[in-house]
């Protein structure tokens, strides 16, 4: 699905636009693994505020509920941190190893004034560029999981 997925780059309005037009069309959820993303496209607030408000209304953070269901069904199995890979740990969910944390902010950083001056990535680059993307396919594919689990099991409870 996103082998061969060409980056560019985007102001960040243009963006979150982007984002929440496809969520809007889809009629689908906006999530995150904490209220980063949230607060980042609060800073748009004096710029769009009704580009935020329509974010906001579609925005959910998985963690704010993994920390409910953990609290509410898991009580004394409390991961360490509130990391995804804690919390991936606690439902047994693999990782592979190319996907684990560690590069991805070297990487954004490393690649952003390439991306920015809209040139092509090196080789040395596109791999980088390739592991972020997989990384983020495994973050995402993680906290969904995870979000299953503990929707399956708080319906169950």
């Amino acid at each position: 699905m996103f082998a061969g997925l060409v980056p560019r780059y985007l102001p960040l309005r243009d963006a979150v636009e982007n984002v929440v037009q496809r969520a809007e069309h889809g009629d689908r959820r906006i999530v995150s693994w904490s209220e980063l993303d949230l607060n980042v496209v609060r800073t748009l607030g004096g710029a769009d505020p009704e580009l935020v408000a329509r974010f906001e209304a579609r925005y959910c953070n998985a963690r704010a509920f993994a920390e409910y269901w953990r609290n509410r069904l898991h009580a004394g199995v409390k991961p360490e941190t509130g990391r995804l890979a804690d919390y991936l740990a606690l439902i047994g969910y693999v990782v592979p190893a190319d996907a684990e944390p560690g590069h991805v902010g070297d990487t954004i950083r490393g690649l952003r004034p390439r991306l920015q001056g809209d040139l092509p990535l090196t080789a040395a680059q596109r791999i980088r560029w390739d592991r972020l993307v997989e990384h983020n396919r495994f973050d995402c594919a993680g906290m969904r999981a995870v979000c299953l689990i503990a929707t399956r099991e708080l319906d169950a409870a």
